[in-house]
């Protein structure tokens, strides 16, 4: 059965790698599949976009979310969905339904972002904005579920 996932994250919270690891399950466990009860027999296809412009991102990410195929399929929410009204603009209820939401403790948020070359604690600003990204977000999706 298709089924269609948004990840939403702060910037170097791993999103992206989760989504690799949902696709390849073999690599290790996956807390994407763990959170949303995706066995190992569930295919899973990442849909990971560079920002591109917000009409171009739009045509894409509607492309994967009307692709004809019986997977769950995780699409790499990034602050111009919803700041841009990507999500106001794509929200059906037949393919908005989950959502997750990836948000790893201090110490692992900050040595992913010196692994990326920042530097800076911008953990508590993170944090701060996490409650404004799900209040925004939180209308187009039945659930949301946080995933450490």
């Amino acid at each position: 059965m298709k089924e269609v996932i948004w990840i939403f994250g702060p910037g170097a919270s791993g999103k992206k790698t989760m989504m690799l690891e949902a696709a390849n399950h073999q690599i290790r466990p996956s807390r994407i599949r763990y959170a949303f009860g995706l066995g190992y027999t569930v295919p899973v296809l990442p849909f990971i976009l560079c920002t591109r412009t917000t009409e171009e991102r739009k045509d894409l990410i509607l492309q994967a979310i009307n692709l004809n195929i019986d997977a769950v399929i995780l699409i790499h929410g990034q602050d111009v969905d919803w700041k841009k009204g990507i999500l106001k603009s794509l929200y059906n209820p037949k393919s908005f339904n989950r959502c997750g939401y990836v948000f790893p403790d201090k110490g692992e948020y900050l040595r992913r972002r010196l692994c990326r070359g920042k530097e800076g604690n911008n953990y508590e600003r993170a944090r701060n904005r996490k409650e404004q990204v799900l209040n925004y977000i939180r209308p187009y999706f039945n659930e949301i579920k946080n995933i450490l």
